[in-house]
């Protein structure tokens, strides 16, 4: 029954990540797909372009991604993106990040991956992304620890990151 639960709360989070996308930015996200453990962005008809991030994830490989923030600064741009996939080794758990991509040309120069969801960490997401005045969050449980926590990114400074903290620390 808990692989169930798992994946059935995974493609809850998921389903909000998508609904956060559609309200946060409309046309302005590129579109997003999974190559291994590497993402492929592209925009309306354009070249698409492929972001190594096999090295930020825990997952074996990708097999859903969503942009869920994009801002751009000068020549950079700033990504908050949901990756998820299955577990590595024999287990039938996923294991979901949110990642913090800063590109400049396509290139990495610098990101941040913040593990919410796992089956080898006993990470359950609570509930749907949020947003509101510009501020993303996404709580879940660490179920070994039995205490929330929530993710935090403020798409008004794209270039603070993602900020953990306990759920009863910040409500």
């Amino acid at each position: 029954m808990k692989p169930f639960r798992a994946i059935l709360l995974g493609m809850l989070a998921l389903s909000g990540s998508i609904l956060l996308a559609a309200e946060s930015t409309g046309d302005d996200l590129p579109h997003v797909r999974c190559d291994g453990r590497r993402l492929m962005f592209g925009w309306h008809g354009g070249a698409p372009h492929r972001v190594d991030v096999s090295a930020l994830i825990r997952a074996d490989t990708l097999n859903s991604a969503q942009v869920l923030t994009a801002q751009r600064s000068g020549d950079v741009d700033y990504f908050v993106v949901c990756v998820s996939g299955p577990s590595t080794g024999e287990s039938s758990g996923t294991e979901s990040n949110l990642l913090w991509l800063k590109l400049k040309s396509w290139k990495l120069l610098d990101s941040q991956s913040m593990l919410y969801q796992s089956f080898w960490e006993s990470l359950q997401p609570i509930g749907d992304y949020h947003l509101k005045a510009g501020v993303l969050t996404l709580r879940y449980l660490n179920q070994r620890e039995s205490t929330d926590y929530v993710l935090r990114y403020d798409s008004s400074r794209p270039d603070g990151k993602i900020a953990l903290s306990r759920a009863g620390d910040v409500e």
